[in-house]
């Protein structure tokens, strides 16, 4: 039901205001997350798109569907962070 409710509000005002708090809980978990690490300019807004991307929903639902078992998936998004985390540099 949620990933309906997801989908619908991509384009209906209605449901995108009910998802507005998840989206918000998730983009305070992706800044939580950055919290503990040292990154700056680019590498910090890098670092926090990864973040944010690795948090939700439809990133773990697609893995899901796709047959990646829950704990390929956190140490798939895991390594994610830490590419994104040392790639841009500075």
């Amino acid at each position: 039901m949620f990933s309906s409710v997801l989908r619908d509000a991509e384009v209906v005002d209605f449901a995108r205001d009910a998802v507005a708090p998840v989206d918000a809980y998730l983009d305070e978990a992706a800044d939580l997350l950055l919290s503990g690490r040292q990154a700056r300019g680019r590498r910090r807004e890098l670092l926090r798109g990864t973040l944010r991307h690795v948090v939700a929903f439809t990133t773990w639902r697609s893995l899901s569907a796709n047959g990646v078992p829950r704990s390929d998936a956190v140490r798939l998004n895991s390594a994610l962070v830490d590419a994104a985390a040392s790639t841009a540099h500075g």
